[in-house]
């Protein structure tokens, strides 16, 4: 409906202006065509102004997103250093290692795992044995699960501090297993036929526990030995920060890459609109001055040509000033300095946009 009307106002001052055979010239501009196009600039001014504020945000989230880019980039050569170093010392402790291990926290997950699960089976184990003191079975699984804590701590630790000492205890582990096993069939052959034959049954349950959660303890430590290989806490550690810093940093990037896509986006709405408005206004005076002509009994001086463009775009908004790094990937522009002094210049330039004037 408005363009309706404003298409049935052109022709009107079209036909009017063509009686009187106004305007002389197609350079000279009559009032009504004056207004269509001080109202075109005008809107099209406002569009520049919404665009202006819009871009100086976008460069605000840029800026801030580079900074943060260049931060995480250093963060993460700092953690590859850190990771390689940790790899090199792995493999001076390791020398029969093929290579570097990966995924440790997987590996570690899985250990960590079986900490809990050695405490429950002692409060399992601790449950059954001791019902036959006739103690209350909230006393033993208390019991149980202390004596199940104290006992994987002191595995988990036995077992670090063994395997940091960078000395083998592989076949003294292995005798002791042997040993171990050996002694615990011939224990329960000889004390099996004993307390069951006198049913000694809480003598031989006692004896059972005791077993068993030697058996827990060894195994314990020897896992704990087996898992934590000198230099491989330091590994796991690297592995993760580097892991932590290339997430981040990856992150930065797209967010920096996000806000580029975003400009740009911003940049075609905002030129379209400016460009519909100019396009509106020609077709304005494309209807005004087929009717002038039509109408008028005196021909007009000069030559006519309805793809004219009267109205312009502003160069802000035509062409935005922002250096060409904005779409280039900082990756080697670590320097602070070089950073510093370039974000200087991108607010500078951001305030010589503002105060660029409006072409007409």
């Amino acid at each position: 409906m408005k363009r309706l009307i404003e298409n049935i106002k052109a022709m009107l001052n079209g036909r009017k202006d063509g009686k009187s055979n106004l305007p002389s010239k197609y350079e000279e501009k009559s009032p009504y065509l004056k207004k269509i196009m001080e109202e075109g600039n005008s809107t099209i001014n406002s569009v520049n102004g919404q665009w202006l504020k819009a871009d100086e945000s976008l460069k605000s989230e840029w800026l801030k997103s580079t900074g943060r880019e260049i931060d995480s980039e250093k963060k993460l050569k700092e953690s590859e250093n850190s990771y390689k170093e940790a790899s090199s010392e792995y493999l001076k402790h390791n020398p029969e290692e093929d290579g570097i291990p990966k995924k440790l926290s997987k590996k570690f997950r899985f250990y960590y795992f079986l900490l809990p699960f050695f405490v429950t089976a002692d409060i399992y184990l601790t449950v059954i044995v001791f019902r036959i003191f006739g103690e209350s079975d909230f006393i033993n699984i208390l019991f149980g699960g202390i004596l199940g804590i104290v006992m994987a701590l002191f595995c988990h630790k036995l077992g670090e501090k063994l395997a940091s000492s960078g000395k083998k205890y592989d076949r003294i582990f292995l005798i002791t297993g042997v040993s171990m096993i050996i002694t615990v069939c011939l224990a329960f052959g000889i004390l099996r036929g004993i307390y069951i034959s006198n049913s000694n049954v809480s003598g031989f349950s006692f004896i059972l526990f005791s077993v068993l959660n030697l058996f827990f303890i060894f195994s314990a430590i020897f896992y704990s030995y087996k898992v934590h290989k000198p230099g491989i806490l330091k590994l796991k550690e690297a592995e993760v920060n580097l892991a932590k810093a290339d997430r981040t940093y990856n992150n930065s990037v797209r967010r920096r890459l996000d806000t580029v896509t975003m400009r740009e986006k911003r940049h075609r709405i905002f030129l379209s609109k400016a460009e519909r408005i100019i396009n509106r206004v020609n077709h304005l005076m494309h209807i005004y001055w087929q009717k002038n002509i039509r109408k008028r009994s005196k021909q007009i001086e000069g030559e006519y040509n309805p793809k004219t463009i009267v109205l312009n775009i502003p160069p802000s908004l035509v062409r935005p000033e922002w250096e060409t790094k904005f779409f280039t990937n900082l990756k080697n522009e670590t320097n602070e300095e070089n950073y510093n002094g370039f974000k200087k210049n991108q607010y500078e330039n951001a305030h010589n946009i503002n105060d660029n004037g409006i072409a007409s």
